[in-house]
C-alpha cells in the first residue's frame, strides 16, 4: 500500500487542489503557468493523448480537455474520495477514460504522447521504480511531466512541522479534528503569502503537517536522482523550475 494512499483513506479524504477551491479563469491561469514554466504550451497539448497517474481531484485533467483541447486523457487514481471527484469533475467529457486502480499494480499496454505524475512521486515507498515503470509508455519524442521533493524545496516545510509538533505538545492538543483546526488558525496568515492561486491553508495543513509519515520521510528521489536514472537512458530534460545550473 501506497504511505499517501494509506493517510488518505484513513482521513477519507483527498485534500488536494478542486475545482470549486479556484474560479474557472484562476485556475486555467494556475495550470498555464505550470506547464508555461516548464515549456509546455497548449498548442503543445493540441490532439495529444495523455496518461495522468494520480488525478487527485482531476482538476488538472478538466484544465487540459476544456482549455487544450486534447485528444484523450486517462486518469489514474486508487483512492474512494479522489475516485469520487475525478467522476464527478470529468465524467461528462468522452475523451476521459477513469482508471481505479494501485499504479504498483498498474499495467498498460500502450503508449501516450504526455505522461504527468504531479505532486505524488514522493508519496510512494519507491518512486524510482514508478518513474521508471512508466516511461516504457511514453511515445517517441513524447514527454513525461512529473514534481520531485528537493530536500531544499521541502526545508520550510520540516520547520514549520517542528514548530507545530512543539506547539502541539505544548498545548496538549491529541484529538486529530482540534488540532487540524489549531494548526490551520496558526500557519492561515502565513501560508497566504506563498500563493493565492492555490488549495487553502486548511487543505495545506491536512496534506502536510498532519501527514506525519510525510514530514518525517527521507527524501529519496529528487534532481540528483533524476540525471542518475536518466543517464543509461534515451530521455533528455527538456525544462524544469526552478532551474538548476
Amino acid at each position: 500500500m501506497l504511505p499517501y494512499l494509506d493517510y488518505y483513506k484513513k482521513i477519507n479524504n483527498i485534500p488536494s487542489l478542486n475545482l470549486n477551491d479556484l474560479n474557472v479563469k484562476k485556475l486555467f491561469n494556475q495550470r498555464s503557468n505550470f506547464y508555461f514554466k516548464i515549456g509546455i504550451t497548449q498548442n503543445d497539448l493540441k490532439n495529444k493523448s495523455i496518461l495522468e497517474l494520480c488525478g487527485g481531484t482531476g482538476y488538472n485533467a478538466y484544465f487540459l480537455v476544456k482549455k487544450c483541447k486534447i485528444k484523450n486523457i486517462s486518469v489514474v487514481d486508487n483512492n474512494p474520495q479522489s475516485i469520487r471527484l475525478i467522476k464527478k469533475n470529468l465524467s461528462k467529457f468522452k475523451n476521459v477514460r477513469i482508471i481505479n486502480k494501485d499504479i504498483n499494480k498498474l499495467s498498460i499496454n500502450k503508449k501516450f504522447d504526455f505522461i504527468i505524475i504531479e505532486n505524488s512521486l514522493s508519496g510512494f515507498k519507491n518512486p524510482k521504480k514508478i518513474f521508471n515503470k512508466f516511461l516504457k509508455n511514453i511515445k517517441h519524442k513524447g514527454i513525461l511531466v512529473c514534481t520531485l521533493t528537493d530536500p531544499i524545496g521541502v526545508f520550510s516545510e520540516k520547520l514549520r512541522y517542528l514548530f507545530s509538533a512543539m506547539l502541539l505538545e505544548q498545548k496538549k492538543i491529541i484529538d486529530f479534528n482540534k488540532r487540524h483546526l489549531f494548526l490551520t488558525k496558526v500557519f492561515k496568515r502565513d501560508l497566504k503569502y506563498l500563493s493565492k492561486n492555490t488549495r487553502s491553508p486548511k487543505k495545506w495543513v491536512l496534506d502536510n503537517l498532519m501527514n506525519e509519515d510525510w514530514m518525517k520521510k527521507k527524501n529519496d528521489f529528487y534532481f540528483l536522482n533524476l540525471i542518475d536514472v536518466l543517464k543509461s537512458k534515451k530521455f533528455l530534460i527538456k525544462s524544469m523550475s526552478p532551474n538548476f545550473y
